[in-house]
């Protein structure tokens, strides 16, 4: 295919499409020229198309009766099919050698599904087998700063409406534009889900048009600046760039405020009409924002030196920060601070750390302007390593910089704040006494409600408005744990747990939960009067309301009121924005595929969906009660149900359990007491996972790679004797479910064994006792009796048995003999006259019984069969 023909199958392939939806889709054969309800319209002499006629639509695609894609019924709104034709001679790219037919020929062909106006774009090419693949094309870079462009395909130079210039510039065959350049800087990124990309010179600006394989095409514009190293910068709405030679100029006074002497700062993120993305210095680059959604930028002026701080939000998501230093008006460059270690224990500190004390307060710093040279590396206590082991271990290959380093020792605590080049600002704080060092968390205060009154000094209760009050733990180094009522637990303390605030009226109670990764749980609990007969009332957890998310609205912008959207990066977020203690998002699917279920575990969820290339990657982070964070990503293909979603694998991560190993740098290690807890960091979620758990390297338990997410928990017992006792917790987050498991060993873990089950009774009134692992929810008029899923595995179902108002204990079910503690759920009817009770085990049958009250107050109780009863309880949380 010669130049003009490349021209004229992309002009082919970009007429507007009108997406509308058929009611009757007919096979078509792209070898047949003509049929009662398709035909072939020639687009030039080497492309054509396949028109269908009388109100049909393209469903299968063939070639001589061969397949080459066929038609998802019932999720198909329309498809359009391009045929390209080639000779043998002309340079094919493509990973396997394309049949060719008596002429030398051969087509590529390429068909644009339509699902509910979500288009997908799919290549295929017939190998030598004699069926069609799908193909993609090479990449072929473009620098749009060069004076040669002779390597791409050119369009006829024509006007505009507005009297400019406009040239069209395309890949040569079988390729597609790549990346896009000026020089050595990277404008635009290559990517897989690029189907195809050209590129539009006006005069001298340039449009770079990309089809994605999946969404709508979309426009990134460059125009020129007079910059040396990059003449062009991305015509990003409402972005800008800062130039470091005009501030004394006031130019930026909008956005400026000073930090000290000598010293500014620029906000270039808060509007989002004035986003700074590029810094500059007149017109020498900086820094360039290929990857940057906006900048915040500080100056400081020392001497005849400037440096200058870029603390940049990434488009997907993260944070980076850079350093620069301009010596005597030369140019910025690169700069890190020298990082001088500190030894807490030591009488001997750095001249250049500054160590103040007030109070019985300590605080080591490097005070301006010494902190832009230098900065605290690595912070240790006895030797013991509180942070940056790497500035101890391999300071000549550090995997980051710190900008800045403020330790603070209050009375044994020792509170770390850091700032490096990757992440937000963290702050981590460890008991250190002469006993030894133990990471902190706050120590947890339980509450009784019904016993608390405003004038208790432990917590800080404000009234709301009447009859509502809002609590919280008045000592910051203290924090709400065990919410209890009248001796009744309502919500239960969690580890990793920052602060909890409680907001109480007569009835509710609704809790939020704060957690050291900033995550946040929201729970509501209500007071409610049980299922059977005149019944006592007590609070109960109201389980969210599942919503469900069908991605393909997102596009459409057809999305229920109850979602919202915020941009985030070079992800599109979507959340629940209406009644985030009652609702939550729950299955996300895409038309009629299931991406991932709801689970009553997770209380909040979250998906994130890349923008431009829409759905070429989709995250969905949920968080479980006790602030879990599991994330599923999936990248995903088309297919002939319109796209397969690919689960990303994450690397599994041994963890050793003795303390006197240091995790992966992904695993965070929690004490608390006796306890010790693992779990991977947030950011690290993705990728990774906890895997094999080993003791010294002795394994204890193998890795579970159906799990999206495992949690450990040790907790070191002793007993009288003065020996002690190992109880190792894990629980393993499934994609499609949930296992947790409970071991135990001697100190040394020489004989490891899974703890015995304790069997519970349960009473499914409120008016008899229950015992405090259990928890209880409710969903309509459904209550739910479990032990929470971590621990399920420590108990065992054994008696089920209802308390009837004049105390009569009356048995349901009697020594069960089960291995397991499955959900117990009872559905009220007949305003309390009548209940079901319905138990699920995962193995065994189902068991039902129906319960009345009689005319003399008492119960009736009465086993049933499993028919029809099944689907009152088939709970849209799944089955626990």
């Amino acid at each position: 295919m010669n130049a003009l023909g490349i021209v004229a199958a992309f002009a082919a392939l970009f007429v507007q499409y009108v997406s509308s939806s058929c009611t009757k889709f007919i096979p078509v054969d792209i070898s047949t020229g003509k049929t009662k309800t398709y035909m072939r319209r020639v687009e030039s002499d080497n492309v054509y198309s396949m028109v269908p006629l009388n109100g049909t639509c393209i469903g299968d695609v063939l070639n001589h009766g061969t397949l080459i894609t066929d038609y998802p019924e019932g999720i198909m709104s329309s498809r359009k099919v391009t045929v390209y034709v080639y000779e043998k001679t002309d340079p094919w790219t493509g990973p396997f050698e394309p049949a060719v037919d008596e002429d030398s020929l051969f087509q590529v062909v390429e068909v644009e599904s339509i699902y509910k106006n979500v288009p997908i774009r799919q290549r295929f090419v017939m190998s030598s087998d004699g069926t069609y693949q799908e193909v993609n094309y090479e990449f072929q870079d473009m620098d749009i700063c060069s004076d040669n462009l002779n390597d791409f395909v050119a369009e006829k130079p024509r006007k505009t409406h507005s009297g400019g210039v406009i040239v069209k510039y395309f890949a040569n065959t079988f390729k597609r534009i790549g990346a896009v350049k000026c020089g050595e800087h990277v404008l635009l990124e290559r990517d897989d889900s690029i189907f195809m990309r050209y590129a539009d010179r006006v005069n001298n600006a340039w449009d770079i048009i990309t089809v994605p394989v999946v969404g709508k095409m979309f426009t990134t514009s460059f125009f020129p600046v007079a910059w040396e190293e990059c003449p062009y910068r991305i015509l990003d709405k409402g972005s800008t760039y800062l130039d470091v030679s005009l501030i004394p100029k006031t130019k930026y006074d909008d956005i400026l405020a000073s930090c000290g002497e000598k010293c500014l700062f620029f906000d270039g993120c808060s509007n989002p009409e004035r986003r700074f993305v590029d810094v500059v210095d007149n017109s020498d680059v900086i820094s360039m924002g290929a990857k940057t959604h906006c900048v915040n930028v500080k100056l400081q002026t020392v001497g005849e030196e400037r440096y200058l701080a870029i603390y940049s939000q990434m488009l997907d998501g993260n944070f980076e920060t850079a350093y620069y230093v301009s010596q005597e008006g030369g140019r910025f460059v690169p700069h890190k601070p020298k990082p001088i270690n500190l030894e807490l224990t030591s009488e001997k500190v750095d001249e250049n750390i500054q160590v103040s004390e007030a109070d019985g307060v300590k605080t080591y710093t490097i005070p301006s302007p010494n902190n832009l040279k230098y900065t605290i590396g690595a912070v240790t206590y006895k030797n013991e390593v509180l942070v940056g082991k790497s500035f101890i271990e391999n300071p000549e290959n550090l995997p980051y910089t710190v900008y800045e380093r403020k330790v603070v020792v209050d009375n044994g605590y020792t509170t770390i704040r850091t700032v490096t080049n990757m992440n937000p600002s963290t702050e981590v704080t460890y008991i250190t006494n002469n006993e030894g060092v133990w990471s902190y968390t706050p120590k947890t205060l339980d509450v009784d409600l019904a016993k608390l009154n405003t004038k208790d000094p432990m917590f800080n209760i404000t009234q709301v408005t009447d009859g509502e009050y809002q609590i919280e733990a008045a000592d910051p180094r203290t924090n709400i744990g065990t919410v209890k009522y009248k001796g009744q637990i309502v919500h239960r303390s969690h580890p990793n747990v920052l602060k909890t605030g409680l907001l109480y009226r007569g009835g509710e109670i609704a809790v939020t939960s704060l957690y050291s990764d900033m995550q946040v749980v929201k729970t509501k609990y209500l007071y409610i009067q049980g299922s059977i007969d005149d019944d006592e009332n007590r609070f109960v957890e109201q389980y969210k309301e599942p919503l469900t998310l069908q991605l393909e609205q997102l596009l459409g912008n057809e999305l229920p009121e109850y979602f919202c959207t915020e941009p985030h990066g070079k992800y599109t977020k979507v959340f629940v924005c209406q009644d985030e203690f009652g609702q939550t998002l729950g299955e996300v699917n895409f038309l009629d595929q299931q991406i991932v279920p709801t689970h009553r575990y997770f209380k909040s969820r979250e998906v994130y969906v890349s923008s431009e290339y829409f759905l070429d990657n989709v995250l969905v982070k949920s968080i479980s009660d006790d602030g879990t964070i599991v994330i599923d990503s999936f990248t995903t293909t088309p297919s002939s149900s319109a796209l397969s979603f690919n689960r990303h694998t994450k690397q599994p991560i041994p963890v050793d359990i003795s303390p006197t190993v240091a995790p992966h740098k992904a695993i965070s290690r929690i004490q608390d007491g006796h306890n010790f807890y693992y779990h991977i960091k947030p950011e690290y979620s993705i990728n990774y996972r906890i895997g094999e758990v080993t003791y010294h390297g002795k394994s204890i338990k193998a890795d579970d790679d159906s799990a999206a997410s495992r949690n450990v928990r040790v907790t070191v017992e002793s007993v009288p004797n003065g020996q002690k006792t190992i109880y190792i917790g894990i629980a393993d987050a499934g994609h499609f479910g949930h296992k947790s498991y409970m071991l135990t060993g001697d100190a040394e873990l020489h004989d490891v064994k899974e703890v015995q089950r304790k069997p519970v009774d349960l009473d499914i009134s409120f008016r008899g006792e229950h015992n405090p692992a259990i928890a209880i929810g409710i969903t309509s008029d459904t209550l739910s009796f479990t032990v929470p899923w971590t621990h399920a595995c420590e108990y065992t179902l054994a008696n089920v048995v209802c308390t009837g108002d004049k105390g009569t204990v009356y048995k349901l079910y009697s020594d069960l003999q089960l291995d397991e503690m499955p959900e117990v759920r009872v559905r009220s009817l007949n305003e309390g006259s009548k209940a079901i009770v319905s138990i699920t085990p995962s193995k065994g049958a189902a068991m039902y019984t129906d319960i009345q009250t009689t005319d003399k107050g008492g119960l009736k109780v009465k086993e049933m069969k499993a028919n029809q009863t099944d689907g009152l309880f088939v709970s849209y949380y799944g089955q626990l």
